[in-house]
């Protein structure tokens, strides 16, 4: 036998957890299509003015948000306002930077794990060895 994580272990009743979070997961698509038709009582942008700079702007803010993470060095402060300079990158408030990124990569982990194992359980058996 595989050692891997009993599905359910102490709860009777899954499947109320289950429809649970199909219900949660109804109110979220119900409450983004009611915000999708607010959004579309506006006027339409002109999108493609700047476009260049709308791109760049897109892919630092990206690479900062991604793989730098913002509260580490505090680059996306003055973002699109200013070239960048060398004191950005500096580190303004690391540790809680160093903290903040740690907690975002061991809920994607944990998310991940959780993920794969109700993959392995239910649908195909690819953790059994």
């Amino acid at each position: 036998m595989v050692p891997s994580r009993e599905i359910f272990g102490n709860i009777q009743f899954g499947e109320i957890l289950y429809l649970l979070g199909a219900i949660i997961i109804g109110i979220l698509i119900y409450a983004t299509y009611r915000r999708y038709k607010l959004w579309r009582l506006g006027r339409p942008d002109n999108r493609f003015d700047h476009l260049g700079k709308r791109i760049w702007i897109f892919i630092v803010t990206g690479v900062v948000d991604g793989i730098v993470h913002r509260k580490l060095f505090g680059v996306a402060d003055n973002l699109g306002h200013r070239p960048f300079s060398v004191k950005d990158f500096l580190p303004k408030e690391f540790y809680p930077g160093i903290a903040h990124l740690l907690i975002f990569v061991g809920c994607i982990v944990l998310i991940l794990g959780a993920f794969l194992d109700f993959i392995s359980h239910y649908f195909f058996h690819f953790m059994y060895g």
